[in-house]
């Protein structure tokens, strides 16, 4: 059975980066999938969910034990 968890990435003009709902501070996309992959977590798309602001969802998966 595959678990699904999203990371929340929002574009902030003070910091000229992206900031995440998941972690603090700025966190650029690479940072971000490395991370998650160190939990065990694999990426597997991102949905962009309001382009007048930049924001984007990354989805990722992992196999867990029913």
């Amino acid at each position: 059975m595959k678990k699904y968890t999203y990371v929340d990435m929002q574009w902030k003009t003070l910091v000229m980066d992206y900031v995440t709902s998941k972690e603090t501070g700025k966190c650029n996309f690479e940072q971000v999938i490395d991370s998650m992959a160190a939990k065990g977590w694999k990426y597997v798309d991102h949905i962009m969910t309001h382009p007048s602001n930049y924001s984007y969802t990354l989805v990722f998966e992992k196999d867990v034990e029913e």
